[in-house]
């Protein structure tokens, strides 16, 4: 209650000034920067893509996406309120949680995806190192669609091309 009543004793000049310099300081902090990264797939083969995200065997669906012959979609966006600015993220660095990606070919032919540790045992399979591989952030386009002061915005593609298909039906 001391502080409502020593509120009153203020005069009105010293009250608007109080006023202001909170609006102010509110005002400033408001202006905090956003920052997305967006990827987008893009399938150019004509046949149906299905990427299953593991983590030690367990299928991970979150991180997981579809993709019909010849379409291109978001299959991932991270970011928000806060963010620090700098370079984005793709798709494979943000499902770094997981360790291994299969992409199916029309629910038959598939072919893994692996980071920098080897870790399974599929027949058809990508290493880190491979300009095909989804962990390896150099195989997406990456595309800064918007920089000012308090927005950075990321935009990356990845395209599977019919060498994919090839690769997992071998």
């Amino acid at each position: 209650m001391p502080i409502l009543i020593n509120f009153y004793f203020i005069t009105s000049p010293m009250k608007t000034q109080l006023l202001i310099t909170y609006m102010a300081v509110l005002l400033c902090a408001c202006k905090e920067t956003t920052k997305y990264s967006i990827t987008y797939a893009e399938n150019t083969t004509g046949h149906a893509i299905s990427g299953r995200a593991y983590y030690k065997g367990n299928f991970n669906k979150y991180d997981s996406f579809e993709l019909a012959p010849y379409e291109k979609k978001q299959i991932y966006r991270i970011g928000g309120w806060g963010s620090k600015d700098g370079k984005g993220l793709s798709y494979g660095e943000m499902a770094i949680i997981n360790d291994s990606i299969l992409v199916i070919f029309d629910h038959t032919d598939t072919i893994a995806h692996y980071k920098p540790t080897l870790i399974g045992g599929a027949k058809h399979f990508y290493l880190f190192s491979s300009t095909r591989n989804l962990y390896n952030e150099a195989n997406y386009i990456e595309t800064l669609i918007e920089k000012s002061s308090n927005n950075t915005n990321h935009y990356f593609l990845y395209t599977f091309t019919e060498q994919d298909y090839i690769d997992a039906s071998q």
